[in-house]
């Protein structure tokens, strides 16, 4: 999930959701190449533990692609 307030990633990275995708991808990558398989994918539409923190609006629609 992309914390663009205290991620990795933040919000003054133009690229910050890019980076959070590539990641994911390739997380499931490597998984699929030591011949796991990806049996479902949780997403929340809003984070509130840590505070309210709200994907970006395109996040999900590429995730599941």
């Amino acid at each position: 999930m992309p914390d663009l307030y205290r991620g990795q990633y933040q919000g003054d990275d133009p690229q910050a959701v890019d980076k959070y995708l590539a990641d994911a991808r390739d997380l499931m990558e490597k998984a699929q190449q030591n011949g796991r398989k990806i049996a479902c994918f949780i997403a929340e539409p809003m984070l509130t533990i840590p505070g309210c923190i709200i994907p970006p609006s395109f996040w999900i629609q590429e995730m599941y692609k």
